[in-house]
């Protein structure tokens, strides 16, 4: 590609004042994402830093095989298509590549770490594979049902540090940030942007410039990491469901995108993902007995997004203050609490109140919701037992005593005093999040 003209519509502000409506450039994202959220299946991870391209559009998956047509995700998200260049140049409407052709690549995702294959036998050698991106790397994606298209550019390149197990290797963490290069079929054919159904308001205009992250930047808890987001293949999440499962030898080519703070970010953290536990089995001794499983990444996706019931259905909100420990002892706190001795009330404050123990289908046993003023146990019983007839009871000083024979994570209320991880901040006010 050497260059790709955009066309601005000229009749925008008209169609603005005849439809009365805001447009969704507009908008408070947060607001659209949450809007999104309660209308599409195909909603991403836990939290509002989620990544988006606009138009209400957000994912957290998408497809580039090395053999074979990509495949749209669950949002109807595709990529078309991926090229480098030295030295992208934006004049006007018209984006460049002023080094000269641009070079058409294919996405490679091994572990955590994301690289580019060409076609020819040299651009598929080691140095090749591991050139760097930051600038240099585009991915072209289209919304398989309204047309409209959109671009990528790799912006920067950093690392972060694990939460389990941190001292053993860095994350590689990648900011990107996105333009609209072309109208939806409809906007094309009146020349102007248009109503989309998905959003309920008028689809942005095009926009030469990539001035905007795909991540929303709500994760006041690491402002140096929100924008950033982790890339990672070797698990199949599905964020609706809050399922996990291993990729099988039908999903090459599939890879995750998790921004920070989202229960993907999270879950990448705890080095409860695939990619996590092959990093650490490269450098720690004692990672085969460390390694979690699908049933041990699932549990732990339950416990995140509160779904008691192992239906889906999240009973917290983004910010929550809450401890946990997994039975395999990767992640133990910042308070080494995979060491403590829980106990069912409160006289162990230092430690908290055992909230819950959790398997791969959800609570084993329940005793105070971290939420309780906006989700009492009684109504989350009730919601269990019409949605799968589960009957969770409450945990026993027994159960707590062999909670790793019963469950692989369990989950406490932290002290009043204690909001977080180190000295974070009270969680925003907002109305809980029904999505992990």
């Amino acid at each position: 590609m050497n260059s790709r003209v955009i066309r601005p519509s000229t009749t925008f502000l008209g169609l603005l004042l005849a439809s009365c409506q805001p447009l969704a450039a507009d908008e408070d994202l947060e607001t659209q994402v949450l809007a999104y959220e309660a209308e599409s299946s195909s909603c991403p991870s836990c939290g509002t830093n989620v990544a988006t391209i606009g138009d209400g559009r957000i994912f957290d998956e998408l497809h580039f095989p090395q053999t074979g047509v990509p495949q749209p995700n669950r949002g109807m998200i595709k990529i078309v298509g991926a090229e480098t260049c030295d030295a992208w140049q934006i004049q006007g409407a018209t984006l460049t590549c002023s080094t000269g052709p641009s070079k058409k690549v294919r996405l490679k995702v091994e572990g955590d770490r994301l690289s580019v294959v060409g076609s020819g036998v040299q651009e598929q050698l080691p140095e090749f594979i591991r050139q760097p991106l930051v600038n240099r790397l585009l991915i072209q994606l289209q919304d398989e049902e309204t047309g409209a298209q959109y671009e990528l550019l790799l912006t920067s390149d950093d690392t972060q540090e694990f939460w389990a197990r941190p001292g053993a290797g860095m994350a590689p963490a990648y900011t990107f940030k996105y333009r609209k290069s072309m109208l939806s079929l409809e906007g094309q054919r009146r020349g102007m942007p248009v109503r989309l159904k998905h959003l309920g308001a008028i689809e942005e205009p095009v926009h030469p410039d990539f001035s905007r992250p795909i991540c929303l930047g709500d994760y006041p808890e690491d402002q140096a990491a929100r924008y950033r987001a982790f890339v990672f293949s070797g698990d199949r999440i599905h964020s609706g469901e809050k399922t996990v499962r291993a990729s099988g030898p039908g999903d090459e080519g599939w890879f995750n995108l998790a921004c920070a703070g989202s229960g993907m970010w999270k879950l990448h953290a705890l080095r409860h993902t695939d990619a996590g536990g092959r990093q650490l089995q490269e450098i720690a001794d004692d990672a085969a007995t460390r390694l979690s499983q699908p049933e041990d990444r699932q549990a732990m996706v339950k416990m995140l997004s509160a779904d008691y019931c192992g239906s889906g259905e999240s009973f917290t909100r983004n910010g929550q203050p809450l401890r946990y420990v997994d039975h395999r002892g990767l992640f133990d706190g910042p308070h080494h609490l995979e060491k403590a001795h829980f106990r069912t009330t409160g006289d162990n404050l230092s430690f908290g109140e055992v909230e819950a123990i959790w398997s791969d289908t959800g609570a084993v046993c329940l005793n105070q919701p971290r939420l309780a003023d906006v989700h009492p146990r009684d109504a989350i019983e009730a919601a269990c037992n019409a949605t799968n007839s589960r009957v969770i009871p409450p945990c026993a000083q027994t159960d707590v005593d062999q909670w790793r024979q019963l469950g692989r994570v369990i989950s406490m209320h932290p002290p009043a005093r204690w909001h977080g991880r180190g000295d974070l901040p009270e969680p925003k006010v907002r109305a809980p999040l029904r999505r992990l």
